[in-house]
């Protein structure tokens, strides 16, 4: 089920590619390195920290761009693969420190509607699929834990862009967002378990500068910060849990991400 709903994502973006390269009127190809910093952290029933990963994914970002009636058609998509600090403890209490190899995947369009009077900026609006690969590793003789979380998010906002001055000008956009059809696959011994992850909303935070080299290629430095969280899941009742009987739930958690985006952008 998760490999159809990933591809049913990619079969949509293939098809606005195809839209975009037969539609090639004042389109822009962007691509742009990225360095995230990955911030996640779980809780208990008491909002007590159970553990924590944090450190750098460089990431690559594709994005096209394409104008549709006045409004702006936007899709892309995003990769980021490295290794993080894990921080926690155990089942039974003792502190424990590993680290955890994530792959954080997002696929998204977003429409961007003209400049209404009196309104500054424009608006935004978004559909966004994220697949992340989590694979906590063994450490000190203690086994780790495989998961894949996927969930969708719908985000609404705002954008603003000065006017252009000395080729250059400023640019930023804030979106409130709400995530759906969040899920988890544990991987254990022998099998996995599926659970399903209540849904929270969260914000998005974007800003930075262009710099116009010619009419076709331009330049950008942006920062981005994002932020949402997960409810408690249902729990599901396994007897393979490393030789253990139990009861699996995924806790609470907030994630706060950063990323320094660095762009090359092909104007067409």
């Amino acid at each position: 089920m998760l490999a159809h709903k990933n591809l049913s994502f990619i079969s949509l973006f293939l098809f606005f590619i195809f839209f975009i390269i037969n539609d090639t009127n004042a389109s822009s190809f962007e691509i742009s390195p990225v360095i995230y910093y990955f911030d996640y952290e779980e809780f208990n029933t008491f909002d007590v920290t159970l553990d924590k990963e944090e450190g750098y994914l460089p990431g690559i970002k594709f994005k096209f761009s394409q104008p549709v009636n006045s409004n702006r058609l936007i899709i892309y998509t995003s990769l980021y693969d490295g290794t993080v600090d894990y921080t926690g403890g155990t089942q039974s209490g003792l502190k424990h420190t590993t680290r955890t190899n994530e792959q954080f995947f997002q696929l998204g369009f977003e429409l961007v509607t003209k400049k209404i009077k009196p309104i500054p900026g424009q608006f935004i609006f978004g559909i966004r699929h994220f697949h992340w690969d989590r694979d906590i590793l063994d450490n000190n003789n203690i086994l780790g834990l495989h998961e894949i979380y996927t969930w969708n998010e719908l985000s609404i906002g705002l954008t603003f862009t000065t006017d252009i001055l000395n080729d250059s000008y400023y640019w930023a956009s804030i979106t409130a967002l709400h995530t759906f059809n969040a899920n988890i696959e544990v991987f254990l011994e022998n099998t996995s378990e599926n659970l399903k992850i209540d849904n929270n909303p969260g914000f998005r935070i974007h800003a930075g500068k262009s710099w116009l080299q010619n009419k076709h290629v331009s330049y950008s430095v942006s920062i981005i910060t994002e932020y949402w969280e997960f409810g408690r899941s249902n729990s599901i009742f396994t007897d393979d849990f490393f030789g253990s009987s139990v009861f699996l739930t995924e806790p609470r958690s907030e994630s706060l991400h950063t990323g320094l985006e660095f762009s090359y952008a092909y104007h067409f």
